[in-house]
């Protein structure tokens, strides 16, 4: 089921150092639903507060998602932070 995933999402960003708790109401899975896409909330149950490469985060996803074109998505929106490297 859809709300499933972000349920899963939730709990999982709230084990993150700034939380995100399970409400009364349930607008967390609102808010949730309104910045990311499915497929975007299952791989930020990949993420965390470290930055990540684009090939560290395809390796743990199924073959052929992609990748980059979903962090970019996530990005272009403010649901993740992008981080250019240097050279």
């Amino acid at each position: 089921m859809e709300t499933d995933i972000y349920k899963r999402l939730r709990k999982h960003m709230d084990s993150m150092p700034v939380g995100f708790p399970k409400t009364k109401t349930g607008v967390e899975l609102r808010l949730l639903k309104r910045f990311f896409t499915p497929e975007e909330a299952r791989l930020a149950l990949q993420l965390d507060y470290r930055y990540r490469t684009q090939e560290e985060v395809q390796a743990v996803m199924d073959p052929g998602t992609d990748v980059p074109g979903i962090l970019e998505r996530m990005a272009g929106k403010g649901a993740i932070m992008k981080k250019y490297r240097e050279g």
